[in-house]
């Protein structure tokens, strides 16, 4: 097994989550379970599909559980705003910002303008 992670970690390749089954694979009489199977994926593969996760169907004849891929993505709502205190350090912050608040118009109550500009 160390040969097999040395092999994984020089091959610049990452194992794709699984998710819904702790084990996918179990000795006939349930005595042994194991994660036997796994996906291995480059970079690149990952910087395409980054929400993807494996997820373990229902085992019936073999000793397998079937494992699919799955696109995976979480609805946390919406993105709340960063704000990172060096932004302020640069020389055209000020001219930044105003540009960008007075490059939208909004009508209605204070509020309701600075709620609008600031999800712009």
């Amino acid at each position: 097994m160390e040969n097999l992670n040395n092999l994984i970690e020089g091959s610049d390749l990452t194992k794709i989550q699984l998710v819904g089954k702790c084990f996918i694979w179990y000795c006939p009489d349930r005595s042994c379970k194991s994660k036997l199977d796994r996906l291995l994926v480059n970079y690149n593969w990952l910087a395409k599909w980054p929400d993807v996760v494996l997820k373990g169907g229902k085992r019936s004849l073999s000793d397998h559980v079937p494992i699919f891929i799955e696109g995976y993505k979480k609805d946390w709502g919406p993105k709340l705003f960063k704000f990172f205190n060096q932004w302020i350090q640069h020389p055209n912050y000020k001219s930044i910002v105003e540009r960008a608040w007075n490059s939208s118009i909004v009508q209605g109550w204070t509020c309701f303008v600075i709620k609008k500009k600031l999800k712009i």
